[in-house]
């Protein structure tokens, strides 16, 4: 029987979106768990037709599917995100990832755009609630994500980078803009973006995943738990 799983921590959310999702597609079977229970029960022999991942910001993205798609095999991860400064949802989303939508949306919502990516589509809103004018989300982002890692000296020269060269593909390897790293480090969006091919260069790849994967091979672990290296580097 094809079988979808939802991933969200609030009991009271999670209730909702199975009920909108078991109404969406009628005689499927649909696994719910919580986001701690990924990490410590894992199904690998499982796999399902397509994950409803709950994701609390941007810097949660990259390390929560990497562990869903290590742990539970989805085929497809439609995100489920309060976080309104994703738009545009589609622009630097991992791999896997068709379609992301407001936790709080609409079940008729949730539930058309369910059908839709199970029919092969992808779910991406051109137009979401956006935060107040006077907030500026790549700020906010930026803010969030610290790359004063302790490793940090020790890793930038076994991999041939300067500290900021160092930061700067941290932060790549967390989804983040060149505009994002820019305001995060106080540069400007030209001077991380030479920083960002450098880091290219020397690690001799030619984007932003291959540079995760060559540091991650090479011994770094760019601030990422364990299991998320192994994973990035199964991947």
């Amino acid at each position: 029987m094809p079988t979808i799983i939802v991933v969200e921590s609030q009991p009271s959310i999670r209730r909702d979106i199975l009920q909108a999702t078991s109404q969406a597609v009628p005689g499927w079977s649909v696994d719910s768990v919580a986001h701690l229970d990924m990490a410590v029960a894992p199904s690998r022999g499982q796999g399902y037709e397509l994950m409803l991942l709950s994701v609390r910001s941007i810097d949660d993205i990259y390390q929560m599917v990497t562990l869903a798609k290590l742990t539970y095999l989805p085929k497809n991860i439609l995100l489920l995100s309060d976080d309104r400064g994703l738009a545009p949802w589609a622009q630097g989303l991992p791999p896997g990832v068709v379609g992301c939508v407001p936790t709080d949306a609409p079940s008729e919502m949730l539930q058309a755009s369910i059908r839709l990516v199970l029919a092969g589509g992808m779910y991406f809103p051109a137009r979401v609630a956006r935060k107040p004018p006077a907030k500026d989300y790549d700020s906010e982002i930026c803010c969030s994500v610290s790359v004063d890692l302790p490793c940090r000296q020790q890793e930038s020269e076994a991999l041939g980078l300067t500290p900021r060269q160092y930061e700067v593909l941290v932060l790549l390897a967390r989804g983040h803009t060149l505009k994002a790293i820019g305001r995060h480090l106080n540069i400007a969006v030209a001077t991380a973006k030479v920083h960002a091919e450098t880091v290219y260069q020397r690690l001799q790849v030619h984007n932003r995943n291959e540079a995760v994967y060559a540091a991650i091979t090479r011994g770094a672990t760019l601030g990422w738990p364990a299991m998320v290296r192994e994973a990035a580097v199964q991947a």
